[in-house]
């Protein structure tokens, strides 16, 4: 009988610890996955869209039309 509750007091210690294991992960996985994935995403993006802006600004800046300064004559 002593050994049952051995058993039962062990397997019940290994259930907490395994408990707490899987509590841990299940918050600690999406912090992983956002400063894994999400942050180096974010900064990508972020590039990207401030390479486009610097981009279409120095477009729009640029005279496209090939007269240069020249103004119509009328």
């Amino acid at each position: 009988m002593l050994a049952l509750l051995r058993v039962v007091l062990f397997e019940w210690i290994l259930a907490r610890i395994g408990l707490g294991w899987v509590i841990t992960l299940l918050i600690a996985a999406p912090i992983v996955i956002v400063v894994l994935v999400g942050i180096p995403t974010l900064i990508v993006v972020g590039m990207v869209g401030f390479l486009c802006w610097r981009w279409m600004r120095r477009a729009q800046a640029r005279d496209t039309s090939g007269m240069g300064d020249a103004r119509p004559t009328t």
